[in-house]
């Protein structure tokens, strides 16, 4: 039955819809059908199994272009019409090619292997993709599952690839029962990926069980406020001093402002600091605010004001927007200060796509992240700088213009949220929490996990032509 409808010469019509309406409502930018992605690449999968490579090839990829047509529109806030259309058909015919790969391996192996094939390809063209594109990691589906407490948490020890290789997993895993009886696939060969898929859960669940406040490294009671408004008119400045004048308490930890609140040349700074200064020292807590600064070139600066009144420090972003940002120099310095009896690193909005560089700030407690985001990726971008928690095991607290205001803690957990509404540009988020380091595998080995898929990729790719070969010699030897 099920063969029959996979070999019919229209089934790509309906595989194309199933799985390309799936990957639409899963992957899009506001994650509201998450779960659907885990049945996603299900009939591309069985379908390339009956079927031609040239048609599991065009399967795959029309039915992953046909689910990005809810990108477009974002897409083109962002970049050039051509850069958009170059970059949705890139990841349509990278996914038609891991799909026709994985049915050229998986014909030549045996036992578990097969299940594995298409986890390990998906999960190596992610990082490879995360390390060399200029957006970097913006698009991975592990980021559609953030709100999946339970099985983000295996990030702390693989990093957001483990979700990854788990989504495609249970895919592969699916796919390959429905084919079993016409495959070369045992049913002892899916201990071990079953074994895989109710490991990371369970995992998951024992760790948000088991965490505690005093679990955390240098726990203790903390406070922040974010405030955004949408503005850049001359007097935004003022408008931010009134809203934290009405809204913080005699101390807060943190003040906590968007990216570029304000443009000014970098001999302003001498107009604009002290006053700020003298807010931060007035509400004896720390205001973080971002500017953009003329100094020649542009800079994108988040400025850390204390509460003695004379104390500031800058970051400047490190990952700038492409095409955005063609005008900014780029940092290349994390800022990590102390600040009461915990350890504050600062970033800003772009830098946490960027898993790599936010290892760097694993020895902090806190993260603060000025940020401006584009409406409509509002869920999506704060979500991706919510597996950065997860990875190294800091609370968060982040504030973007055009974008959601949260605080969120080490297990990815949301705090706090003030969801972005476009027709109040103003917002104000207020917690009070206890923060904390969790200690991480992930901070202390980084991309252990994704340079083990490379290995075990490599192995799968050769490994039937070395068998071949021994074969050979032996036949030729008479052994």
């Amino acid at each position: 039955m099920i063969s029959r409808f996979f070999k019919n010469r229209y089934s790509i019509i309906p595989v194309i819809i199933a799985s390309g309406a799936c990957y639409f409502f899963s992957a899009g930018l506001q994650g509201n059908f998450w779960y659907l992605l885990w049945i996603a690449p299900i009939p591309v999968l069985v379908y390339s199994y009956y079927n031609t490579k040239t048609a599991a090839f065009f399967a795959a990829f029309f039915a992953f272009g046909l689910s990005k047509i809810d990108m477009i529109g974002y897409l083109l806030k962002v970049m050039t019409p051509a850069a958009a259309a170059e970059a949705i058909l890139f990841f349509s015919i990278a996914f038609a090619l891991i799909i026709l790969l994985n049915k050229v391996l998986s014909s030549r192996l045996e036992g578990s292997a097969p299940i594995f094939v298409f986890p390990v390809l998906y999960t190596a063209f992610e990082f490879i993709a995360g390390l060399f594109l200029p957006n970097g990691t913006f698009g991975s589906i592990a980021y559609t599952q953030s709100d999946f407490l339970p099985v983000i948490q295996i990030a702390s020890i693989t990093g957001m690839y483990g979700i990854t290789f788990f989504i495609c997993l249970a895919a592969s895993f699916a796919s390959s029962l429905i084919i079993i009886k016409e495959s070369k696939i045992s049913l002892s060969s899916f201990i071990f990926p079953l074994i895989i898929l109710l490991s990371v859960p369970v995992y998951g669940i024992l760790r948000i069980r088991n965490f505690t406040a005093g679990t955390a490294a240098g726990a203790g009671n903390f406070s922040a406020l974010c405030i955004k408004v949408d503005s850049n008119a001359p007097g935004v400045l003022q408008e931010y001093t009134n809203l934290i004048q009405l809204n913080a308490g005699e101390k807060t930890g943190c003040i906590l402002l968007p990216e570029k609140i304000l443009e000014i040349g970098v001999g302003e700074k001498t107009n604009f600091y002290p006053e700020l200064l003298s807010l931060a020292k007035k509400k004896d807590s720390m205001i973080v605010a971002g500017f953009k600064v003329k100094n020649g070139h542009y800079e994108n600066i988040a400025a850390v004001f204390f509460p003695d009144g004379k104390t500031v420090l800058e970051y400047e972003k490190k990952y700038l927007v492409p095409g955005w940002e063609k005008d900014f120099e780029r940092g290349d310095r994390p800022l990590i200060f102390k600040y009461s009896q915990f350890n504050i690193g600062a970033a800003i909005c772009k830098d946490m796509d960027f898993p790599r560089w936010i290892r760097k700030y694993s020895s902090a407690d806190i993260m603060v992240v000025p940020a401006w985001d584009f409406q409509t990726d509002n869920w999506m971008h704060s979500r991706m700088a919510i597996l950065r928690c997860v990875e190294d095991g800091f609370t968060m607290i982040r504030s973007a213009r055009e974008g959601d205001l949260t605080i969120t803690g080490p297990l990815g957990n949301v705090i706090g949220e003030a969801v972005y509404d476009k027709n109040n540009g103003a917002g104000v988020l207020k917690a009070e929490f206890t923060a904390g380091r969790l200690h991480t595998l992930y901070s202390e080995y980084g991309g252990w996990f994704c340079w083990m898929i490379l290995t075990v990729l490599v192995i799968l790719v050769f490994y039937p032509a070395v068998r071949r070969f021994k074969n050979r010699s032996v036949k030729k030897h008479g052994h």
